[in-house]
């Protein structure tokens, strides 16, 4: 495990400070709300040192969400090693911005094209058309009698088994 560097290191010794004694987490937000407040806390003692966790939080669907939260043990040596990195809202975050974005999209006029772009949008999302977001994995999930009464009545049906994401962004305008 390699540590943080020294630039890190002193940033990160000078938030678990601020930590207040006898607490285990603390809210710093100096910049009266320009950027995220960032919390601080301890969160266990293990065999390798005492872990903390730095992250940023947002409300996301009345869900709370990090952006990110990382993880970091404090070795014998003082020094700070990377345990995790996570972020929760990366899909539903993207969604959101794609709803702003096409809600004031001003190249499109009528509802119809700001939801046709929209929907092509999430559809990138699902096909991992952004490096940041990877492609997700669609597989229906019918009732297992779905197939056999689809068959009965001459219908097409979902399959169970088939992954049916990657190109639905390249069929939507087809």
């Amino acid at each position: 495990m390699k540590a943080i560097n020294k630039t890190a290191q002193k940033i990160f010794d000078k938030l678990v400070a601020l930590i207040p004694k006898g607490e285990t987490a603390v809210k710093v937000d100096n910049t009266d709300g320009t950027f995220m407040a960032v919390h601080v806390e301890k969160l266990h003692s293990s065999h390798l040192g005492d872990v903390y966790s730095v992250a940023h939080y947002f409300v996301q669907m009345g869900d709370m969400c990090c952006d990110p939260d990382m993880t970091f043990v404090v070795g014998y040596d003082g020094r700070a090693y990377p345990l995790s990195f996570e972020i929760q809202g990366g899909f539903g975050a993207r969604y959101e911005a794609s709803v702003r974005w096409w809600l004031n999209e001003t190249r499109v006029s009528t509802t119809k094209e700001k939801l046709d772009g929209l929907a092509f949008s999430i559809l990138v999302l699902l096909d991992g058309g952004r490096i940041d977001i990877p492609g997700m994995t669609l597989i229906p999930g019918p009732h297992p009698e779905d197939k056999e009464y689809h068959k009965e009545q001459c219908q097409n049906w979902w399959p169970d088994d088939e992954d049916i994401g990657g190109a639905l962004h390249e069929e939507w305008h087809k």
